[in-house]
């Protein structure tokens, strides 16, 4: 039913009594229990018009209103029931009669009725064409009736007529909604479905439609059953459920419609599915079937992706809190469960990780180190603490109740012919992996790989560690036993970082430097040993770890005291002397001298056999690669700390030279080491660095190392930024050094001479580094509203050409929210946002500037009818300085002046003039001296010149004065026209340069009006001969001598002008002299 459409009840038993019986024959025994009498309290079809069936009679409509239609009877039945949509009409058959009823008239009288000639036939299957209001039925012959709303036969047609090979089982609607003309579906007995267009005759419309119905039994295709009723029809997935007598057939490839589609919405989606495993769940296995192969094991793997897609639904929900996107829900369940873990883990949604590997523990497991290995380092362990690995799986694990297919003899089948099966991943459910692999949970070996790679965050893992000193004398006991003896770069890695983590402890707990937590963070976390090198090592660890000797490790055991310096003081000696083995093992290997850890634990104890060994070394060495055991040597005591001593070898001996390249390296490197190894920036192995770098201060190489230590030790910390150098050590790129210090406190961008020299300290000197950190300090002035000083670090990168800037120059000339940097920039710009605009015009000047010297693409430019003078790089850049200039006219829209390619012809004038005011006049007649100017044929153009700026600006004032100076001039009061005349000379001073800028023609006429304005017309009757007019008369004619000085002496035609007898000379001497006179009298 349409929605919001009143809900109609109607009864049908007033309209289906009369002698409608049908004939008692034994093919339809029981469709009837009387003659067929017309009294209305007989027999016959009254038995079906009880109260109870009104009651029910609402619920069968809304129940099949969907389809059009009423449910197919049975063949015995004598009356049935069709409903249209909407129920517009309503249908009751009976026999061979057809009673039509409307809801106009609330279902009270028939609107139609039809009678077929033949007696002994019924109606069985039928739709309405509501709009059309055709009434299509067909009868227990196969014959197709289209009948009008007032009972008139359309057309009738046999299934000969149709060319139909089989009997017509059912009739569906075909909906207007769709690109086809509305209609009817017929379907046919062997399994084809006819679309029917009505409009066109009956036999020539039919156009067939094979329908992709398998029995999933057997490969051949149905013979539909006769006694077939369409209950449900999809019209988006042109997906049909058709019943028979207890089979349900599917058309349309229904199979691939649940397993592969993808709902638009929830419901949408559930229902699919919850269809396939409805028609997937008669294929139980039974003992018979004990193959691997036919139909009823590809059911299986059906039901298995119709699972596992359910479950992924629900996880997709429980991630995205209940919302459901079909696109998004189809990318997720397509990839794998562990990928997105761990692109969840990359992204810090601790949340929605957890709540994967809580519904998926046995897909998840193999690869749990993985993921966590993906969870950013700034984030706090504590945050996914309870996610982190024991030494076994978790003990409870909660799953959804198993499914009869989800077996074990269903695992054994995939486990078995894995290759057969195209989408593996996609039928393994949980319950699915538990039976055939169970948990994959790591080794012992890898989990102290993840320890010791991770550090344990700010707190130990649990279950594998209880505290920070078992984990370091594990470690150290892993290294001891490790047998290997070409893996000690590995080793000393793992013990510089344990080493790393004792002294941050240790210089926590003392006090001697504030760690600042949040700038831990800043510098990138820890220090990272590589997993891969990890897990080799202790693998072979690991491996005698239950066969070990006491003897190999006999350090007396402490316990752990987290606040008790001393202590961390064992743990970091231990660590140094571990350091120092691995050190000298790794020197015994390059000389072919290997020997294991566990060595070098008695090896003290033994010293006849360590002296016998170095002879070995110097005798087997010394002669062959005397530069080499120098070298040795140098190292050796510039790790010792004896620098003075070290520096009379860098240069060489009498017999042996040392290239300047090997010194350069041997300082470096021993610098490296002292410095990687400082726990504070004050500590006493940063002095050593230095010392050491001063051995060789004339190097450009060596000063590069001095430059990092001053970056980090003096410069950073003064910019608010606190790196360690065991942090700086994983830094891969400076760049992210100087992000920190950008963004490390508000205001931090304005130290902008400080970042640049910091930068150069840490290496980023070339011309393209130093424009990527300005571009950084671009845009996080842009991010702070400090939009000014980000304009002008734009501008200048774009004239270095920096390519990369240039989609800030486009956020920032589009403004505020920053949310999209690469919008098309010009359109978007409001005309009185002018300070954007210049942005832009001198972004587009840089542009093309660099596009015509470099010539990388050839710029073609528009023809215009009004075509000015210059390239467009030159224009923009009139535009730009121009447009800067009238910033502070709030009511100029610059849009109306310029244009992208040329001025706007159309408004410029009309702009221009209603913004010429006393505070703008100067400025507006320049821009536009500088604009006009750019064309040859100014005039011809009409655009308004410089003098026209100036001409309108006085003549506006003249008007303004004339109107309020009309009835002072006209006073007989000597005091009122004296500040008359006082205001006019005002006036005419204080745009009197403007006057002298116009044409002599416009001074003329000018002039002439002001010498107007001034005079007063009654004078004669305002006795001026009187003492007290001396005074105004003195300065009206000296205003008129003013002004009669300023006409130039050529300014003799003012023909254009009105009333231009004012300007005559002889009236002006007239005047003048009779003002004279009168003053002397």
């Amino acid at each position: 039913m349409a929605p919001g459409a009143d809900e109609a009840l109607y009864e049908i038993h007033r309209h289906a009594s009369g002698s409608h019986v049908i004939p008692h024959q034994e093919e339809y025994q029981g469709a009837a229990t009387s003659s067929g009498s017309s009294d209305a309290g007989g027999g016959g079809v009254l038995s079906y018009l009880s109260l109870q069936g009104v009651s029910k009679l609402k619920e069968r409509w809304a129940r099949y209103s969907v389809l059009g239609k009423s449910r197919q009877r049975k063949r015995g039945d004598g009356v049935a029931l069709f409903v249209s949509p909407n129920a517009e009409y309503v249908s009751v058959t009976v026999g061979n009669r057809i009673i039509i009823l409307r809801k106009g008239d609330g279902y009270a009288s028939p609107c139609g009725v039809y009678t077929s000639n033949d007696r002994i036939t019924f109606f069985t299957n039928g739709a309405w064409l509501e709009a059309q209001g055709i009434f299509g039925v067909v009868d227990d012959l196969s014959t197709l009736y289209l009948i009008k709303e007032n009972g008139e036969l359309l057309a009738r047609r046999t299934c000969d007529q149709l060319k139909l090979s089989s009997s017509i089982i059912d009739l569906v609607l075909q909906d207007a909604s769709n690109l086809l003309r509305p209609g009817f579906y017929i379907f046919t007995s062997d399994c084809l479905v006819h679309r029917f267009d009505y409009t066109e005759e009956p036999e020539s419309s039919l156009c067939e439609v094979p329908i992709s119905t398998k029995d999933v039994m057997s490969a051949k295709t149905v013979q539909l059953p006769r006694s077939l009723s369409c209950i449900d029809y999809h019209q988006c997935h042109s997906l049909f459920v058709l019943v028979g007598d207890s089979n349900v057939s599917f058309s349309s490839s229904s199979y691939s419609e649940c397993v592969n589609k993808v709902g638009p919405t929830e419901a949408a989606l559930r229902a699919l599915l919850s269809f396939g495993l409805c028609i997937t769940d008669r294929y139980k296995f039974s003992e018979l079937d004990n193959s691997s192969k036919g139909p009823t094991w590809d059911s299986h793997i059906i039901r298995l992706r119709l699972l596992r897609h359910r479950d992924m639904l629900e996880t997709f929900l429980g991630i995205n809190m209940g919302r459901y996107a079909a696109g998004e829900y189809s990318k997720f369940r397509s990839m794998p469960l562990v990928e997105t873990a761990i692109a969840l883990a990359e992204s810090g949604k601790i949340g929605a990780f957890n709540l994967i590997f809580k519904r998926h523990p046995y897909t998840i497991s193999s690869d749990i180190l993985r993921v966590l290995s993906a969870i950013p380092e700034t984030l706090a362990v504590q945050t996914y603490s309870q996610l982190l690995p024991g030494k076994s799986p978790p003990s409870v694990v909660i799953l959804r109740d198993g499914d009869w297919v989800e077996c074990e003899q269903m695992a054994s089948y995939i486990n078995n012919c894995p290759a057969k099966l195209d989408k593996i991943g996609e039928i393994k459910t949980e319950i699915l992996v538990k039976h055939s692999k169970g948990f994959s949970w790591p080794s012992v070996a890898e989990l102290v790989c993840a320890v010791i790679e991770n550090g344990c965050g700010e707190s130990p893992i649990y279950g594998l560690f209880k505290d920070l000193a078992e984990m370091i004398e594990t470690a150290v006991h892993c290294i001891y036993m490790c047998s290997a003896t070409n893996q000690w770069n590995t080793m000393s890695s793992i013990l510089s970082k344990l080493l790393y983590k004792t002294k941050r402890e240790k210089s926590l707990v003392a006090s001697e430097e504030d760690c600042n937590l949040k700038d831990a963070k800043h510098a990138l976390g820890s220090p990272v040993v590589s997993y891969e090198e990890m897990q080799c090592v202790c693998a072979d660890i690991l491996s005698g770890l239950g066969n070990a000797s006491e003897d190999f490790y006999h350090y007396d055991s402490v316990p752990y005291e987290p606040n008790n310096v001393k202590y961390l003081d064992i743990l970091e000696k231990r660590l140094k002397v571990a350091e120092g083995h691995v050190e000298v093992g790794r020197l015994f290997t390059y000389y072919q001298v290997p020997k294991p850890m566990h060595f070098f634990l008695s090896a003290h104890l033994d010293e006849k056999n360590v002296k016998q060994i170095i002879r070995l070394l110097l005798s087997k060495f010394g002669r062959r690669q005397p530069e080499y055991m120098l070298a040795e040597f140098i190292r050796g005591l510039l790790k010792a700390g004896k620098f003075s001593l070290a520096r009379n070898y860098l240069g060489g001996t009498s017999a042996v030279s040392l290239s300047t390249e090997k010194a350069e390296n041997l300082v470096i490197q021993a610098a490296r080491e002292y410095f990687f190894s400082a726990s504070t920036l004050s500590g006493n192995e940063i002095w050593k660095a230095r010392e050491c770098l001063n051995l060789l201060p004339n190097s450009k190489n060596v000063q590069a190392e001095t430059d990092i230590i001053d970056a980090l030790t003096v410069r950073l910390p003064y910019l608010g930024v606190t790196i360690l150098p065991v942090q700086f050590r994983q830094v891969k790129d400076p760049m992210e050094i100087i992000c920190m210090v950008i963004t490390s406190q508000t205001g931090a961008y304005l130290h902008f001479e400080e970042i640049i020299d910091v930068a150069k300290l840490l290496g980023l000197r070339s011309e393209e580094e130093v424009a990527d950190v300005e571009e950084a300090i671009a845009r996080e002035a842009v991010v702070n509203g400090d939009v000014q000083l980000a304009l002008d670090i734009c501008l200048n990168l774009t004239k270095k050409s920096h390519g990369a800037v240039w989609d800030l120059c486009a956020a920032i000339a589009r403004g505020p929210p920053l949310d999209n940097l690469d919008t098309d920039v010009y359109p978007e710009i409001d005309g009185y946002n002018k300070e954007r605009l210049s942005y832009i015009y001198g972004i587009l000047s840089a542009c093309h500037s660099y596009l015509k010297r470099t010539n990388e693409i050839e710029l073609r430019y528009p023809e215009h009818v009004h075509t000015h003078k210059l390239e467009p790089f030159q224009y923009y850049k009139v535009l730009e300085e121009e447009c800067k200039k009238v910033c502070f006219i709030d009511g100029l829209n610059y849009k109306n002046i310029a244009g992208l390619d040329n001025l706007n012809f159309e408004h410029f004038n009309e702009e221009v003039c209603k913004n010429i005011h006393a505070s703008t006049v100067t400025t507006l007649a320049d821009m536009v001296q500088s604009l006009v100017s750019m064309y040859v044929d100014v005039l011809a153009k009409g655009l308004i010149s410089q003098q026209g700026v100036y001409k309108h600006y006085v003549l506006g004032l003249l008007a303004s004065l004339e109107g309020r100076s009309e009835a002072q001039s006209n006073c007989t009061d000597y005091e009122k026209l004296q500040a008359a005349l006082c205001e006019v000379e005002l006036n005419y001073d204080s745009c009197r340069e403007y006057i002298q800028a116009l044409p002599t023609t416009d001074i003329s006429y000018i002039v002439g009006r002001y010498c107007t304005l001034c005079f007063p017309s009654n004078l004669a009757r305002s006795h001026p001969q009187e003492p007290s007019w001396r005074k105004p008369l003195a300065t009206l004619l000296a205003f008129w001598s003013k002004l009669v000085d300023d006409v130039p002496g050529d300014s003799i035609d003012a023909c254009s002008y009105e009333r231009t007898d004012y300007l005559n000379s002889n009236r002006l001497s007239l005047c003048i002299g009779s003002f004279q006179a009168a003053i002397d009298k």
